[in-house]
């Protein structure tokens, strides 16, 4: 994947960011970071260099420290880049 070097982000925590996190973190483990709203299916990701709980405030916290985003929420709403 050409984003390998680049700090990565994955929101989402469906069937389809499940897969695409692991497929990232296999790729660029200490590179990706998984953002979701269900601690017990982030948990069958590994690899990641940090799991998120999707809020206002850690979207706000890691705002700009993207420089690729995987959008597999199915809401267009975390601005994180």
């Amino acid at each position: 994947m050409y984003f390998t070097c680049l700090p990565a982000v994955c929101a989402g925590d469906g069937r389809l960011g499940l897969l695409l996190a692991q497929v990232c973190a296999l790729q660029a483990p200490a590179r990706v970071t998984h953002f979701g709203r269900h601690p017990e299916k982030m948990q069958l990701v590994t690899g990641t260099a940090a799991q998120l709980i999707a809020t206002e405030e850690a979207a706000n916290q890691h705002a700009g420290s993207f420089d690729v985003v995987i959008e597999a929420s199915g809401v267009f709403v975390l601005a994180l880049v």
